[in-house]
């Protein structure tokens, strides 16, 4: 039979339901399982190694490190409708409940055939270790002061990998350690059990467990991100992203252009003088003879000259002028004529990225206002192949899956674009014609902008992420997608594009939900490895969750940072 996972929080309950991909209900627990958890809400934690949903039941004290603790179970069984491990779950929970008392959060394991901690495949795609992925990266977002793995009596104590020694000694996620147990359970353990709780042994790890417990160095540590400031959130991640651009890729250039605005809102001139020194190298090519023949043509790297107008915006610089021209040149044909879209689009959504803010840069930087209206042709020959009924962006023609950054580009390339038009229609000294085609175009992306950010809200996880696919709930929480998101909600409200009442609790979260994901050390917390243009929906699901320093994830989560500190 199919195994199933229960996660239990205070008066809150997670459940992992046998049930396929395809059909993602979100409520499938047992009538009697839900009775006994009153105001529970479901949480989908992410996939198992067969595909299935690992689906919860939770109240939003267990999403808040910050707050008060909750005790909290994971069981994995076998029978949905007759679960023995969750009956005896509840209690254990009465159990630790009246031993530990209500501030100390606990996850409940009861341990399934061969899963191994900390899993050493990528996440979430090496097989056999979907499952574990899913449990070990779980602790490390949310937090618990006590893992407790709930095996059979005849369970090999000397198996290093189990949960319970594992979590002890290496750092969930890799963020902290927890304080672990082992509880073994009698094979006639269940609802029929005369005295179930006289029937349990507990062998704890790695010391006797104290009468009471503290807050585990796990919590401790997502406690300590939580309460730094956006400024001081980015101040760690400028030590770390920013440094170099060694190609002109929009990778780096974007997180060069967050330090730019950074040292803006500080008043730090030291930075403009670091940063030119990295700028210097491509700006001396801007006399080079230009190439005719766009060979090559590659979106990343047209995106990868925001950097440039960014630095022409703050210094004039002709050169950077250039460069700019150069990209945005590019939808046009040799005789002048606008193409129907800039080259390089791949045809997927991420274009609306690559294309649209460069083309606006150009146009307020040139004064020239075809490239104004080469954005607005961008953009709708974008949604014309990848813009779908219900307000969600497909990635590619190729098939319907609402990829995460697939999402969060279009949302990120009409912030800036928009943001150029503004600078534009507030410049007296550009021509009345420009400003009024740029009030113009405003309005028309504007739109745009608040129909995709009405479609996004609904899928906001209740972490505060949204997902490696946008509208899949058992797809993983996705870091870049979340930070694009969260940004352009964020310059939406601060410049009232955008109803604050109606999005500002869901940025607040959002950026919670980041912060918990960025170490002070750059280390970042599942961000989407590169991606193309993929084939199916499975394709999307097993793109690798990158638990590290990257390059893409700490642009983004500098963008963001930066940008809550004008909140």
């Amino acid at each position: 039979m199919a195994r199933i996972a229960v996660l239990l929080t205070g008066c809150f309950l997670m459940f992992a339901v046998p049930v396929a991909q395809a059909e993602e209900p979100q409520s499938t627990a047992s009538k009697s399982e839900l009775a006994l958890w009153p105001g529970a809400t479901s949480l989908t934690l992410g996939r198992d190694d067969a595909g299935k949903s690992v689906i919860a039941w939770i109240d939003s004290r267990a999403l808040d490190p910050l707050g008060k603790g909750a005790l909290a179970f994971v069981v994995f069984d076998e029978a949905a409708d007759e679960d023995p491990s969750g009956q005896h779950a509840l209690r254990m929970h009465e159990t630790l409940r009246q031993t530990f008392g209500e501030d100390v959060r606990c996850v409940m394991v009861y341990g399934g055939p061969g899963q191994k901690y900390p899993p050493s495949g990528s996440a979430y795609n090496t097989p056999r270790e979907r499952m574990a992925a899913t449990i070990w990266r779980a602790i490390g977002w949310l937090g618990p002061d006590l893992v407790v793995e709930c095996t059979p009596e005849d369970v090999d104590l000397n198996d290093a990998s189990m949960l319970w020694k594992a979590v002890a000694v290496q750092p969930a996620a890799p963020i902290g350690t927890v304080p672990s147990a082992l509880v073994r359970i009698s094979e006639n353990t269940g609802p029929a059990a005369a005295q179930p709780q006289q029937q349990i042994t507990f062998a704890w790890q790695p010391t006797p467990l104290p009468e009471k417990l503290g807050v585990s160095p796990l919590r401790a540590e997502l406690q300590q991100r939580l309460r730094r400031t956006p400024a001081k959130c980015a101040e760690q991640l400028a030590a770390v992203y920013g440094h170099d651009l060694k190609n002109i890729m929009y990778q780096p250039a974007l997180a060069v252009m967050a330090r730019l605005d950074l040292a803006a809102q500080l008043d730090d001139s030291s930075v403009a003088v670091e940063i030119e020194k990295v700028v210097e190298p491509w700006l001396q090519k801007s006399s080079a003879p230009k190439d005719s023949k766009q060979k090559g043509v590659n979106g990343s790297a047209n995106a990868g000259h925001l950097v440039f107008a960014a630095w022409a915006e703050q210094t004039g610089d002709p050169r950077a002028i250039e460069l700019v021209r150069r990209v945005a040149d590019q939808a046009f044909d040799s005789q002048g004529q606008p193409l129907s879209a800039m080259p390089g689009h791949s045809e997927m959504s991420d274009a609306v990225f690559m294309a649209c803010p460069i083309l606006t840069s150009a146009g307020r930087l040139t004064g020239e206002e075809k490239y104004l209206d080469m954005a607005q042709r961008q953009l709708q020959f974008m949604q014309k192949l990848c813009l779908r009924s219900d307000g969600l962006y497909r990635h590619s023609p190729l098939c319907e899956a609402a990829w995460g950054r697939g999402n969060g580009f279009p949302m990120l390339g009409l912030a800036l674009a928009i943001t150029d038009l503004e600078a534009i229609e507030h410049d007296e000294s550009k021509e009345k014609s420009l400003r009024e085609r740029a009030t113009q175009l405003k309005q028309a992306l504007l739109k745009n902008l608040q129909r995709h950010a009405e479609a996004l809200l609904p899928h906001q996880d209740p972490t505060g992420m949204w997902r490696q696919v946008i509208d899949e709930p058992s797809a993983y929480r996705e870091m870049t997608a979340t930070c694009m998101i969260g940004f352009t909600l964020q310059r939406g409200i601060d410049r009232s594009w955008l109803d604050a009442e109606r999005f500002q609790s869901s940025v607040d979260q959002a950026w919670s939900a980041v912060s918990k994901r960025c170490g002070a050390d750059g280390v970042l917390f599942d961000v989407c490895t590169g991606t193309g243009k993929m084939k199916s929906l499975q394709a999307y699901f097993d793109r690798t969750a990158i638990l590290a320093r990257d390059e893409r994830g700490g642009a983004m989560a500098l963008l963001f940072a930066v940008e809550r500190m004008r909140n």
